[in-house]
């Protein structure tokens, strides 16, 4: 009789490997200012200020936080300058973003900035002017950074489309406080000005 056939079997279906979860503590977001109009200490009206977003994991490489999202708060008297806002990659990409990142009702300048793996750092950079209306007002200034983390992503999702990083961020139905009651954030805990005026 001849060699019976040995069935060889499949491979079995391990799915997507994903990268382990960062603690929230190993999460950090700083926001800075500068005036680039004076350097005296002192905000007038009319001054051209740099701010800067960085968001870190400072968890071990294999420890990511996915589909991170960067939030700036800008306040009345701050008037955001068309045109110059960057993302900084983890890999140093500069991307020049556009500004349909910034929604003018809310005042809530928001973008998908990727994938950020354990020691890695995303930097947004973006200008606003100093307007008359920040006279006798507070224009201190808030950030926010979201992401998934690992354990929470469905893998089985079909529909799932990645964000390209610079693109726009919508917080879809209910607005951003409906976004903000379900998903958690780390936010820089004091409000950042120009300088003191």
């Amino acid at each position: 009789p001849g060699t019976p056939e040995i069935d060889t079997p499949e491979p079995a279906d391990v799915g997507k490997v994903m990268p382990a979860d960062p603690d929230y503590q190993d999460l950090r977001i700083t926001l800075s200012a500068k005036n680039e109009t004076r350097m005296d200490g002192y905000t007038y009206v009319g001054d051209e200020v740099t701010y800067t977003i960085l968001i870190e994991n400072l968890s071990s490489p294999e420890k990511s936080w996915l589909d991170v999202i960067a939030r700036a708060d800008i306040p009345e008297g701050l008037k955001f300058i068309p045109g110059s806002i960057y993302l900084t990659t983890p890999q140093g990409e500069v991307i020049h973003v556009n500004d349909n990142v910034y929604n003018n009702v809310t005042r809530i300048l928001a973008l998908n900035a990727g994938d950020l793996a354990g020691g890695q750092t995303v930097k947004v950079v973006f200008k606003a002017e100093v307007t008359i209306d920040a006279i006798n007002k507070d224009i201190g200034m808030t950030a926010k950074g979201y992401g998934t983390l690992p354990s929470e992503f469905d893998v089985e999702d079909e529909s799932y489309v990645k964000p390209e990083p610079g693109t726009a961020f919508d917080p879809g139905i209910g607005g951003w406080a409906l976004y903000d009651f379900n998903h958690k954030s780390i936010f820089n805990p004091e409000k950042v000005y120009p300088s003191k005026y």
